[in-house]
């Protein structure tokens, strides 16, 4: 394992923990140290690091032991491999400082104070969720894809949660991705907000309840979150099957109920749809690459009765795109075009879906 420049180690764990991070591990070795590094050298001391070993069949189990050996803020959960839900739900579980985020065991932190000024915006705004952007790291080539500049912080409204959310996701810079946010663990734990079992999309569902039970929400601008991109873990890199659009669709059908019953504003309502606008083009772009609508005429209908989704809820720039296509040219068409445009686009996930169906 490689030495770690370390900031002095606490003898004994602070029994007032601010922030938890909860990162799962699978067969990580190749990358867990830098992850793991990156969080432990930080200027900001007052964290717990969950490690959460998902059944891993490498080094990574006594990779996670030594880390809690040379560093009391580490906690290790080894439990037989469930998925990536299940593991993050073994961290909830364990978590006890005051917010909670993740780190994906191939991404890391790029700046040793970036957790330092995080919390201090987190520790003057006290919000229930806090989100930021993220850059991207080429794994192939070793270099950061061009960060995207943003004066979001100044151009949005900020007398409520929806008018933060809604400039978010009108400014294109909304994502699914749970390691984008910071989340109060008392919001967490109150409403019961834990991640599906058995899911792909499990992202795009525990971000959606976030959503609907925060009363605050601020926009940190700093990009500091490297997420890897190029390596087996990515989302994808992974064949496209048949489950795993079931379960984008379940995930946004679910969604809608839950909105649909929650008991929102109009505005509330508005912006949680507009958040789910985005997965539900995807969805229309699987199906449309599986033929999925051509098969079950259910399914199909269960889709079309969801574009309201598309139709009024298109803040996000590159939903508007697709319902101008849709005003245009309707629903089927638009959904042919979605399918062309996600074979273009992941060549490598559709090639592994076809290849996986001939085997």
């Amino acid at each position: 394992m490689q030495e770690q420049d370390l900031p002095e180690i606490q003898n004994k764990r602070d029994t007032s923990i601010q922030l938890s991070i909860i990162v799962p591990v699978y067969n990580a070795e190749q990358y867990l140290d830098e992850c793991v590094n990156s969080i432990l050298s930080q200027s900001y001391q007052n964290i717990e690091l969950i490690l959460v070993d998902d059944g891993s069949q490498d080094s990574s189990p006594q990779m996670c032991d030594e880390y809690s050996e040379n560093d009391c803020r580490v906690i290790v959960i080894h439990q037989p491999n469930a998925g990536t839900s299940a593991a993050r739900n073994s961290g909830i579980a364990h978590a006890t400082g005051e917010y909670i985020t993740f780190v994906d065991n191939d991404d890391f932190l790029m700046t040793g104070d970036c957790i330092k000024k995080l919390m201090e915006r987190v520790d003057s705004e006290r919000p229930d969720v806090l989100m930021h952007m993220n850059r991207v790291f080429n794994s192939a080539t070793g270099e950061f894809l061009p960060s995207r500049d943003t004066k979001l912080v100044g151009e949005i409204q900020k007398d409520n949660k929806a008018s933060v959310l809604q400039g978010i996701i009108r400014s294109g810079l909304i994502t699914r991705a749970v390691w984008t946010k910071v989340v109060s663990r008392e919001l967490v734990e109150n409403n019961d907000i834990l991640f599906p079992l058995g899911l792909r999309n499990e992202d795009t569902d525990w971000t959606g309840k976030v959503i609907e039970c925060a009363q605050s929400v601020v926009w940190y601008e700093e990009s500091f979150y490297a997420y890897r991109k190029g390596t087996d873990y990515a989302q994808t890199s992974k064949p496209l099957t048949q489950q795993v659009v079931d379960d984008l669709a379940q995930v946004i059908l679910g969604r809608l109920e839950s909105i649909h019953n929650k008991g929102l504003s109009d505005k509330e309502k508005h912006v949680c749809n507009a958040y789910l606008a985005y997965p539900y083009v995807v969805w229309m772009g699987q199906a449309s690459v599986l033929h999925l609508n051509a098969d079950n005429d259910r399914y199909f209908s269960q889709m079309k009765d969801a574009a309201p989704l598309l139709i009024g809820a298109h803040d996000d720039p590159a939903v508007s795109k697709i319902y101008y296509l849709y005003k245009i040219a309707g629903f089927n068409i638009t959904m042919k075009a979605l399918g062309f445009v996600f074979r273009r686009r992941y060549p490598s996930v559709v090639a592994g879906n076809h290849q996986q169906e001939s085997s």
